[in-house]
């Protein structure tokens, strides 16, 4: 079974996007979209970009959003792509921040605020979930909402909204919130090998080279990530998709308590921080943007009876056109899933 997987698409920057070919090619049998499938707040390039959107009505909301939507699902190469694997059930998406609403954005946070009603936020989330439905061809099992589960031959996987129910970043801060947990927890009982969770955001990496935490990633959101590792730590073959932070990047399981600078919540034993670990973490984002070092990047998840394998993929040096394999991250990969027999 093969599952490709990015992040990070911007059909304004890029309106010929021949990569996804490369994809095609390979014949994967499931596509996973791991959020900023289009950007709303480009080319908004001044800051603050986001007052624009808010000040926009929702009606002019709409129609901007549904240009970015049609525009990325007209190209003709991920047309091709789509059409394939959308007539079979096997493309499956999940919204971060510039497909929910804007950047950083939080949805408990934006709608409990004063200028809630002034700035139309709820119209404008009710619009993006509508229409991710809408372009997604409904490829959510627990409509209306954007977390949702499938089970494949030989993986559970699981999708999880991490805007809709979010607050600001905090040791006690909701990122998934009390119901969306509770389907989780309940989603992690089944009988496949294994457990594929997606997240828009990573749990332990941001942008920038150190490990550190960052509102942005769940590790900004410390009883969250807790609550997580819990769940899963009887569990065996929990495998983390994610992308956001515009590269690709394998991440082995990390202990809690040596993330750079997180927070401990109070009502956590020191005994029990340092003996909580993130599940493996494949990460890759960036397949569609034109910033610097962002290197066109995707991966393709490989899982069958003899065990899981991994290989990346990233900008070809010399033919603008193509994506080459990422030797560097896959070897990383490769390397610690063999040693631990993963």
């Amino acid at each position: 079974m093969k599952i490709a997987f990015t992040s990070c698409i911007n059909i304004t920057q890029y309106p010929n996007q021949p990569w996804w070919k490369d994809i095609e090619e390979q014949d994967p049998d499931y596509l996973f979209l791991l959020g900023d499938n289009i950007y709303m707040d480009y080319p908004l390039l001044k800051e603050p970009f986001k007052y624009e959107l808010k000040l926009m009505s929702a009606i002019n909301y709409q129609s901007k959003m549904e240009n970015h939507y049609e525009n990325q699902f007209k190209e003709s190469s991920f047309k091709s792509l789509f059409d394939k694997l959308n007539q079979e059930n096997r493309l499956f998406g999940i919204w971060d921040d510039h497909d929910f609403l804007w950047n950083n954005s939080r949805g408990l946070t934006l709608l409990a605020s004063k200028d809630s009603l002034k700035y139309e936020i709820k119209e404008k989330i009710d619009i993006s979930r509508r229409l991710f439905h809408q372009y997604f061809k409904n490829c959510s099992s627990n409509l209306p909402e954007l977390y949702y589960l499938i089970d494949t031959p030989l993986a559970r996987v699981i999708f999880l909204d991490a805007r809709s129910y979010s607050e600001k970043a905090g040791v006690n801060s909701l990122l998934l919130g009390n119901t969306q947990f509770e389907y989780l927890e309940k989603s992690l009982n089944h009988d496949r090998k294994y457990t594929i969770i997606c997240s828009g955001q990573t749990l332990t990496e941001k942008r920038e080279r150190d490990q550190i935490v960052s509102k942005e990633n769940w590790s900004g959101y410390p009883m969250e990530l807790v609550k997580l590792c819990r769940m899963i730590k009887d569990m065996s073959n929990v495998i983390f998709l994610s992308g956001d932070i515009h590269k690709n990047k394998f991440v082995a399981p990390v202990t809690l308590s040596d993330i750079k600078r997180i927070v401990k919540p109070g009502n956590v034993s020191d005994k029990e921080f340092k003996t909580l670990k993130t599940p493996i973490q494949f990460i890759s984002s960036g397949f569609a943007l034109s910033m610097k070092g962002v290197l066109k990047n995707w991966a393709m998840l490989n899982i069958d009876d003899e065990g899981l394998s991994i290989n990346y993929f990233k900008k070809h040096s010399k033919d603008k056109l193509k994506t080459t394999l990422d030797i560097d991250t896959t070897n990383q990969a490769s390397k610690w899933l063999q040693e631990n027999k993963f």
